[in-house]
């Protein structure tokens, strides 16, 4: 416990209530032991939320993921398919 006092600066997690909640979160948690700990909601989960909500609020996009993920499925299912790309 003793070097991880020592060596543990920080704890980056995606953001969950379980993960960084104010009350009982396993970010308060650490706090408990590690008081100089720096939390933090990960910037590239947090890019990809805004992704998804940007995405969900602009039409059409649901239709061409469907079509990007049928395309995936016909080409990586068949070995002749990838070497025709």
């Amino acid at each position: 416990m003793e070097l991880l006092q020592e060596m543990l600066i920080g704890f980056c997690s995606d953001g969950a209530n379980v993960m960084l909640g104010v009350k009982s979160g396993v970010g308060k948690l650490l706090q408990g032991d590690f008081p100089n700990i720096i939390l933090w909601h990960c910037l590239n989960h947090r890019l990809e939320l805004a992704v998804a909500q940007a995405l969900e609020a602009t039409g059409g996009t649901k239709d061409f993921q469907a079509f990007l993920d049928a395309l995936y499925t016909l080409y990586s299912q068949s070995p002749k398919s990838m070497r025709d790309l």
